[in-house]
């Protein structure tokens, strides 16, 4: 008792000298630069221990990942906390990056060039926590994030396509290469594949690769590869050789998922040949399940469609957080994230014991002997839990479900099982509630081989159309983001409204589909056939109640919380944007100017109106005409056919596109030209005559301008 005296003495003292000098900032172990029992209590114990306690948890799982030119952190949530998210480049020297952040998640759009290190600190009305462990990423300015695309096709000579980022603007390349092939005698399968591979390994791709794959379609046996490779004498001693390459050569950390896809050509008759055949086109393949023999040229087809499709939705990462109170120490968990009724029918789940031991007077929560079904991810056998309260919550990374689906929280339920006697579900446990999902998008390259034999014959255009059509659908379902209901972050609301600090705006689903865009006037020509995957708008304006909402500030000429904001820049959106983001864990963006024109042409619903919702622009448009000089509240005129208001006047709309000239060509989700010195705006104001409002009309400006007739709408 003599000594703990002592040294709570001299803490005392030390804490008063401390003071004196003016040191308590500098040597104050909980953050809260006050001098209070507090200090007394974590100096002593350092004393004591070497140990600080603090109350709040610092935040569990901190993860970042490269998305396109930024970085995206994201980290487990701790119950009531708000994050301050520092940077650093050597993993020592950490600055703020943001503050305030409400969301487990923040975006990077200035990361720096090498090494980035990235650490969070929560925030609770208990006070900070001390920095989460960093996360380390490498970032590589000019290497875009996306779907790398090569292709390579085969007779008696090998032509290639390299391995480049796939977008509306590359495609053409693509395709048009496929176009120019010929069918020749001599088939180099193995060789090809060999080469395909080298290929995969040489290629400058992004750091936020996740998936790595070649798909190999062949009509045939191999005839030939002996002769390009001379350390083979026969096909099958290559195509041994071939498949321990396929099985244990990594790329960018990444095995390879090899498909391969084989129609009988005219030249397999003998026994003998199709038994090689099945051979072949297993051993070409990473797994058995990934070989497949087809019968005809439309099954060629589907299956480019559905590993297309699989393929698009793997570079989806999904981060899981689930967070439990009040279980026993020794009782079995299993979130199951199906929407099963029961925990035996469940065949995507999550499952462990549920423990935690006490070290230097606190406890350690834990999830030990875990279990995954229906999935796989990068979490081991063995979950600490971080802890608020009562409430004590577990992260899950990398996931990635076995049929490729999102994860929806709708769809959770947590069930306890004690002493091994039966599932029991918790009806505490609220899964829209509790668990938190986010989903980042990685990147992929994608190898396709394509066999160019004669024994094709008539089916060889046929053929070529398919692996267009396998093109077309990995660039339509990467640029759509994926083709289930509930894409991003989390499930989209039932109404589409989402509210921020108190104020509330709606997005309106526009189904996907084909129309004619621009006009024969001046610079909307030429008219040409866009087709659009689907997407949301916003109902209005930006309104400048969300932009104070968001920003704090508002910039607007006229003030007034329903009238839509301006006077905001390009770049003054982007900012805007990647805030919303941050508060909402969405992903909301500007619309293309292809998504804003079919938008306001009425969609699918359209009525061939010349300005949006009607041929009598009073009825939904504030021009010069009637606007008094001025703007006017949002959604005061008729809306469109969609239900979407003020895309004829009020204020002008940014676009996401830099401005350029159309091309007569169809096109799919067009995104403008990839650089430029203009960015394109829509759909006229309150001070501009009627001619400007029309659906079609164009124009552009520096995206630094400003104006206070030029405003914006969101889209996601």
């Amino acid at each position: 008792m003599m000594k703990n005296r002592l040294f709570l003495f001299v803490t005392l003292c030390l804490i008063g000298f401390l003071t004196s000098l003016g040191q308590v900032t500098k040597y104050d172990l909980n953050g809260d630069t006050d001098v209070n029992t507090a200090d007394v209590v974590d100096l002593y114990n350092y004393i004591i221990t070497g140990e600080v306690s603090n109350p709040v948890p610092a935040p569990a799982n901190v993860k970042a990942t490269v998305s396109g030119k930024t970085v995206i952190v994201s980290w487990a949530a701790v119950a009531g906390a708000t994050y301050t998210v520092y940077r650093s480049a050597d993993g020592k020297n950490f600055s703020v990056l943001m503050n305030n952040v409400t969301t487990s998640r923040f975006t990077d759009s200035t990361p720096l060039s090498g090494t980035n290190y990235y650490a969070v600190v929560s925030n609770t009305v208990d006070g900070a926590s001390g920095y989460s462990t960093p996360a380390k990423i490498n970032y590589t300015a000019g290497i875009e994030s996306g779907l790398y695309l090569g292709v390579m096709c085969f007779n008696d000579e090998v032509y290639t396509q390299p391995i480049s980022l796939l977008t509306n603007e590359t495609k053409a390349t693509f395709t048009g290469f496929i176009d120019e092939m010929t069918t020749k005698n001599a088939t180099i399968l193995c060789y090809t594949v060999d080469q395909a591979i080298d290929a995969l390994k040489s290629a400058s791709l992004p750091t936020d690769l996740s998936t790595v794959a070649m798909v190999t379609f062949t009509d045939g046996l191999d005839r030939a590869s002996h002769m390009k490779n001379v350390n083979y004498e026969t096909a099958e001693d290559y195509l041994a050789d071939l498949k321990v390459r396929i099985g244990s050569e990594k790329v960018g950390g990444y095995k390879i998922d090899a498909y391969s896809i084989g129609l009988r050509g005219n030249d397999i008759t003998t026994e003998e040949d199709i038994a090689g055949f099945k051979s072949t086109l297993k051993m070409l393949a990473s797994s058995d399940a990934n070989a497949k023999e087809v019968s005809n040229m439309a099954e060629v087809n589907a299956k480019f469609q559905e590993i297309a499709e699989k393929l698009t939705k793997s570079v989806n990462r999904q981060t899981l957080a689930l967070t439990l109170s009040g279980v026993s120490k020794g009782t079995r968990i299993r979130f199951t994230l199906d929407n099963a009724s029961s925990a035996e029918t469940s065949t995507i789940y999550i499952e462990g014991t549920f423990d935690f031991e006490t070290s230097g007077g606190r406890r350690v929560y834990k999830l030990t002997d875990i279990k995954y079904n229906g999935m796989t991810t990068s979490s081991g056998t063995e979950a600490v839990g971080a802890v608020d309260g009562v409430y004590v919550t577990f992260s899950f990374v990398d996931i990635v479900t076995k049929d490729n689906r999102m994860l929806v929280k709708s769809q959770f339920g947590e069930w306890d099982n004690k002493s091994d006697s039966h599932w029991q579900r918790n009806s505490e446990w609220d899964p829209n509630q509790q668990p938190d999902v986010v989903v980042e998008k990685t990147s992929a390259v994608i190898m396709l081989v394509l066999d160019c034999s004669s024994s094709l014959g008539s089916q060889f255009t046929t053929a070529k159309t398919n692996a267009k059509n396998f093109i077309s659908k990995l660039l339509d379902a990467s640029s759509s983001g994926n083709d289930d209901p509930t894409p991003g972050p989390g499930p989209t609301p039932s109404d589409g409204t989402y509210t921020v600090n108190g104020v509330s705006f709606k997005m309106i689903p526009v189904e996907g589909g084909t129309f004619q865009m621009g006009s024969n006037n001046n610079w909307e020509k030429p008219v040409h056939s866009v087709t659009l995957s689907s997407f949301s708008i916003g109902e209005t304006e930006v309104t400048q109640a969300l932009w104070k909402a968001v920003m704090g500030t508002n910039p607007s000429n006229w003030q007034g919380d329903n009238l839509p904001v301006e006077k905001v820049s390009w770049n003054d959106c982007q900012t805007f944007i990647t805030k919303l983001n941050q508060l909402t864990g969405e992903t909301f963006r500007l619309p293309t100017e292809a998504e804003w024109e079919f938008a306001a042409k009425g969609g699918n619903k359209s009525n061939g109106y010349t300005y949006s919702g009607s041929n009598t622009i009073g009825d939904v448009a504030w021009y010069d005409g009637n606007s008094s000089s001025k703007t006017h509240p949002v959604a005061t005129k008729s809306p469109n056919e969609l239900g979407i208001y003020d895309m004829s006047g009020n204020v002008w709309e940014w676009c996401q596109d830099w401005y350029g000239s159309y091309s007569s060509s169809a096109q799919t989700n067009p995104t403008g030209p990839t650089s430029g010195s203009y960015r394109v705006y829509r759909g006229a104001s309150w001070s501009n005559p009627a001619t400007y409002c029309r659906t079609a009309y164009r124009v552009s400006n520096a995206p630094t301008n400003t104006s206070h007739n030029l405003g914006l709408r969101l889209a996601r």
